[in-house]
């Protein structure tokens, strides 16, 4: 008999919680799809239903001094960062909060002019800080290829809004062997309707879901 692969703990990440049809903590959910389909309001209600709810939120804006996130207003250490003014906090920031379940929001930022140094912060925030600090990460953008390869790979989730440019589905649904278009067809008949993809989830049947909580069986 071969010998057995152990399963070590690492003591740098205490934070877990098991994926199930809420996602887990921590996770690293990426909302894409066109303008006014809805990306904030999913992210919203996943935020909502988040078991005990948050420590802190930090969201980081490319306008801080927009109201589209003062509903997080209640929240316990709600703080907005410019994004330009304040760039993307780090370990050290989070740190500072202490021990808990921190939400980082990173709205619609612009990812295809980030500099080497704002993708590098981006980098470490995803691969890094989210795992060693206690942050789930909610990320939107208008596309799914304008985030930098190394923080799309850091996905635990994918929240798929409609377009109505066809091949761009199909570019994100054969990168992942799923044909968004016919479950786009099937299941979204609604502008807000939406597709997540859950790739934290060891149990095949949550792999695709209609508006986060509605299991879809058999799409492969």
């Amino acid at each position: 008999m071969p010998p057995k692969l152990k399963v070590f703990s690492n003591p740098d990440k205490p934070y877990r919680r098991e994926h199930g049809l809420q996602p887990g903590f921590v996770s690293r959910i990426f909302a894409v799809g066109p303008p006014d389909s809805g990306k904030r309001s999913a992210l919203l209600s996943i935020a909502a239903n988040e078991p005990g709810g948050w420590d802190s939120v930090t969201c980081v804006h490319l306008h801080p001094e927009t109201k589209e996130m003062d509903i997080m207003n209640d929240q316990k250490n709600y703080k907005m960062f410019g994004f330009h003014e304040d760039g993307i906090p780090g370990p050290e920031y989070f740190t500072s909060l202490g021990p808990g379940k921190h939400l980082l929001w990173l709205e619609e930022l612009p990812f295809t002019m980030m500099n080497r140094m704002q993708k590098s912060e981006l980098d470490k925030c995803c691969n890094f800080t989210s795992t060693h600090c206690g942050v789930t990460i909610y990320a939107c953008s208008q596309d799914f290829y304008c985030i930098p390869p190394s923080a799309r790979r850091s996905a635990t989730h994918l929240l798929c809004f409609k377009s109505v440019m066809r091949h761009h589905n199909s570019m994100i649904g054969r990168s992942i062997g799923i044909d968004l278009n016919d479950l786009f067809d099937r299941f979204c008949p609604d502008r807000p309707d939406h597709l997540m993809i859950d790739f934290a989830s060891c149990d095949p049947e949550l792999l695709v879901r209609q508006n986060t909580y509605n299991p879809i069986k058999n799409v492969r």
